[in-house]
């Protein structure tokens, strides 16, 4: 009797290469404005290292404060990747850190694709506010700057890769 055969496994082509491989860039959606009824974060991811990066194996974080604990909701404006392919949630700290008690984490679906090496993610524009459309004091937030009106590089911006730190500084814990 003949042996069947067994259909070729792929492997996966979105390995990180090294934690240095992905970039953020940021760019602050309404300029030299410190207290707003919506903040409006801008984010670019690039992909310095030599494979590709599946995008749904990664997040960004916006940090911030906020005063008072409410509900919130988050829009995505623009996508290269598709508004459809991107989600916000956000989630409190247990402890409040430097600058921040709070922050936007941002996820890609499968339909995002994968991230070639040297290539952009294009932009992606994102705004939230709070339900009773009170003011925050982005002056005040870790991840906000102000004077970035274009898009810069940016460590306060945090991006894991498969739930690993692999670009930028998380706020420090306050003791």
């Amino acid at each position: 009797m003949p042996v069947p055969t067994l259909p070729a496994v792929k492997t996966p082509t979105a390995v990180l290469a090294s934690p240095e491989a992905l970039q953020a860039y940021y760019k602050v959606g309404n300029p030299g404005v410190a207290t707003i009824n919506q903040i409006m974060p801008q984010f670019e991811l690039s992909n310095t290292g030599k494979s590709s990066v599946d995008l749904s194996e990664v997040t960004i974080r916006y940090w911030y404060m906020l005063d008072i604990q409410q509900p919130q909701s988050y829009w995505c404006d623009y996508a290269s990747v598709g508004c459809a392919n991107i989600s916000g949630s956000f989630v409190s700290l247990s402890s409040l850190r430097s600058k921040a008690n709070t922050y936007l984490e941002i996820r890609f679906t499968n339909g995002a694709g994968n991230l070639a090496p040297g290539a952009n993610s294009g932009e992606i524009q994102n705004r939230f506010n709070k339900d009773d459309w009170s003011n925050y004091q982005q002056a005040h937030d870790y991840s906000y700057e102000g004077s970035a009106t274009t898009f810069t590089v940016s460590t306060r911006i945090t991006v894991y890769y498969k739930g690993t730190l692999v670009w930028g500084s998380e706020p420090d814990g306050l003791t």
